[in-house]
């Protein structure tokens, strides 16, 4: 009807989201170094310690890596499929530390490879409980952040079309109330606005 009508409001609806978007891409990179930091530098597990003391996730992924042809010559086994799983979890944990700034990117990703990590030797290993993991604090922080940036994406999803509905509606009421009062035009039917004295279509003067 009126092409400029909503030029305003949908440019208002970009700067909304985008503001919405960038903090919680801001928000989601913090997450992300967080994660990156425990990976490398709070105790995860003492799966592939000796001694029975918590090691890294990263320096159980490198233990893996070192061992892995020592662990292959029993051919498939528990400790394989065990090391098979860390190597995996490892890799998408520390690929979704990095993609913090798309938090549900990031928080998915996390959790994929913690829930190889965590729920893998369910599956492998016959009479497993969760008490014989031997998992530590880097293990519940990981897990935190993972599903913090999950929330982070859900939030931002939910926010910004929440802020869309919300100026789609105003819009069309916006619309509305101008076609109410537009001047219709009696020979092409065309609405005008309510000062205009000729028809903004075909040019005909309005009574």
């Amino acid at each position: 009807m009126f092409p400029v009508l909503g030029l305003g409001h949908r440019f208002y609806t970009r700067s909304e989201r985008h503001g919405v978007v960038h903090s919680a891409r801001i928000i989601g990179a913090v997450l992300g170094f967080a994660m990156l930091g425990s990976i490398f530098l709070l105790p995860f597990s003492n799966v592939a310690s000796q001694g029975g003391q918590s090691q890294s996730l990263f320096s159980i992924f490198k233990f893996f890596i070192d061992n892995i042809s020592s662990v292959q010559i029993n051919g498939v086994n528990n400790e394989l499929v065990t090391a098979y799983l860390y190597q995996l979890g490892f890799i998408m944990i520390l690929a979704g530390s990095f993609v913090g700034l798309f938090p549900i990117g990031s928080g998915v990703l996390s959790v994929i490879g913690l829930s190889f990590i965590t729920i893998g030797p369910y599956e492998v290993t016959s009479g497993y409980s969760f008490a014989q993991s031997g998992f530590s604090s880097g293990f519940y922080v990981i897990w935190a952040l993972a599903i913090v940036e999950v929330m982070l994406g859900i939030w931002v999803f939910l926010a910004t079309r929440e802020k869309e509905d919300s100026l789609a509606r105003q819009m069309r009421a916006n619309a509305s109330d101008v076609a109410a009062s537009a001047r219709v035009c009696a020979l092409c039917g065309a609405n005008n606005p309510p000062n205009a004295t000729i028809c903004i279509n075909c040019r005909a003067p309005l009574r």
